[in-house]
């Protein structure tokens, strides 16, 4: 075996298993390395794009290069076939709206999944979005802070400002944290012109057998066509594809043992 790519594979499970990021002290402590030589690595890690360094703290969490290793393991494990017929569903009861799935890693979500709105005026995502920034603005986002721990969410707010994209953007710390707590509750994100104005998502979070966020299934409209009543009809069902997703993909990873 390799030493130095065991280590390096360490490092990638260390910080896909933090939903954030690590300090290099912190890094070098679990794997009970030198910090020269798991420096080293990560430099090697970050010029592959498979790491990115955090420029005010310094900080390493997964790079933008793990949607190619989080796409062949969505293949292998057939997360797309599972979550698909599920869009489709989404597709039909929005009324035809923009809906998608979003693997999540670390702080940063990427497209797996997506249908178009068949509207004339409508969301169309696309499949290259990976979004790696301003959290706070994205129902996905909003579901990846929400179930960090508590420290982690702190570190995060002292560390990432709160941008303000528009009148109806959350950039207040406090009123955050309440939101993201009833976020954690009930699994559910919604954000309402607050990246963009006259954009409107909802979604629901993927967890694994650890209960870690893995995935999004989300849907978007323009402002102006969110149904009154879309708390009780698209959010529940949502959360229902949500939950239902996680039971499968559960069985069908126990089943491949």
């Amino acid at each position: 075996m390799i030493r130095s790519v065991i280590k390096a594979i360490d490092i990638m499970e260390l910080l896909a298993g933090k939903s954030g990021s690590m300090t290099l002290s912190e890094l070098s402590s679990k794997l009970s390395q030198n910090v020269n030589t798991v420096k080293g690595l990560l430099n090697t890690l970050m010029h592959k794009g498979y790491v990115k360094q955090d420029e005010q703290r310094g900080a390493y969490s997964l790079g933008w290069r793990v949607q190619y290793l989080a796409e062949g393991l969505a293949s292998e494990t057939s997360l797309k076939s599972i979550v698909h017929p599920y869009l489709e569903k989404l597709h039909e009861l929005s009324g035809r709206e923009a809906v998608y799935c979003s693997l999540v890693s670390g702080r940063q979500f990427m497209c797996l999944d997506y249908m178009d709105s068949d509207h004339e005026l409508g969301i169309r995502p696309g499949k290259a979005y990976i979004i790696t920034g301003n959290l706070h603005i994205y129902a996905q986002g909003k579901l990846i802070l929400a179930n960090l721990t508590e420290e982690e969410l702190e570190r995060y707010l002292k560390t990432e400002k709160l941008s303000s994209l528009t009148d109806y953007t959350v950039t207040n710390k406090d009123t955050l944290r309440k939101e993201l707590k009833d976020i954690r509750k009930r699994n559910l994100s919604i954000v309402k012109d607050e990246g963009s104005v006259g954009i409107s998502s909802i979604a629901a979070g993927i967890f694994n057998a650890e209960d870690r966020l893995i995935a999004t299934i989300a849907v978007s409209f323009p402002t102006d066509r969110l149904p009154s009543d879309y708390n009780k009809n698209i959010g529940q069902a949502l959360v229902k594809f949500a939950d239902e997703i996680i039971d499968k993909v559960g069985r069908f990873l126990r089943n491949r043992r």
